[in-house]
């Protein structure tokens, strides 16, 4: 019998690539433990949240169910298309209510408005009482972030701000309206300070009117006269 000749440089080589190799399996294992445990680090960031809900679900649900379901997956596979397209994503679903996060508060309004514009146009055509209608709420602030979804108060507060919304319409923090400038064609009417659920201190919330129909500019010259979308907030 032959005996196998190795060359004395590969050996260390493969020891070492088996090395690596094994390495890199314990610390896969080991990050899978640590997410079934929930010890994985969590981290912080800056980000807006946008919270939608839908408007009367549980009726719409009881007078058509499956209609309603139909509709509904539609609506949030539309949202979700959107959501993605202005650079955000979906932290998670909930049932009739979607949380997503975004890197900066231009883009998550420029979002919200053109989803509620797209859905009134898809409800025109729909008698009211099968309508799926959204709410809206942003806020911004700095977020939980752990498996893969987004956590704390900036979200709870999103939430909140959505439910003062009307049907179609978007409410956001005072925090989102400063950031957001004149950078888009939508004016904001106070709704001075506001006492929501579970939140110990009054938080400042505006609802914002947009032009139907309307292309969201970056540059302030191109936005629409802000005054012609007050009369939207008369």
């Amino acid at each position: 019998m032959v005996a196998q000749q190795v060359h004395p440089i590969t050996q260390p080589v493969a020891r070492e690539h088996e090395s690596a190799t094994a390495s890199q399996r314990l610390s896969g294992v080991l990050d899978g433990c640590r997410i079934v445990l929930g010890l994985e680090k969590q981290r912080r960031r800056l980000a807006t949240v946008l919270y939608a809900d839908v408007v009367d679900y549980t009726r719409l649900t009881e007078e058509d169910e499956e209609g309603t379901h139909n509709r509904l997956i539609k609506y949030l596979d539309l949202l979700t298309s959107k959501i993605r397209s202005h650079g955000g994503h979906v932290a998670h679903y909930a049932g009739d209510a979607v949380l997503a996060e975004f890197g900066d508060v231009v883009s998550s309004v420029r979002c919200a408005v053109s989803v509620q514009e797209l859905f009134a146009k898809l409800n025109s055509g729909l008698p009211v009482n099968r309508r799926v209608r959204f709410r809206i709420g942003l806020n911004m602030g700095e977020v939980i972030c752990h498996r893969g979804d987004v956590y704390g108060n900036v979200v709870n507060i999103a939430a909140r701000l959505e439910g003062l919304a009307e049907p179609g319409g978007i409410v956001v923090s005072e925090f989102v309206r400063d950031n957001l400038g004149n950078h888009l064609a939508v004016a904001c009417k106070s709704l001075g300070e506001q006492w929501i659920k579970n939140i110990s201190v009054p938080v400042r919330a505006h609802r914002l009117a947009f032009q139907s129909g309307s292309k969201y500019a970056k540059d302030s010259d191109n936005v629409v006269p802000l005054e012609l979308l007050r009369q939207q907030l008369d």
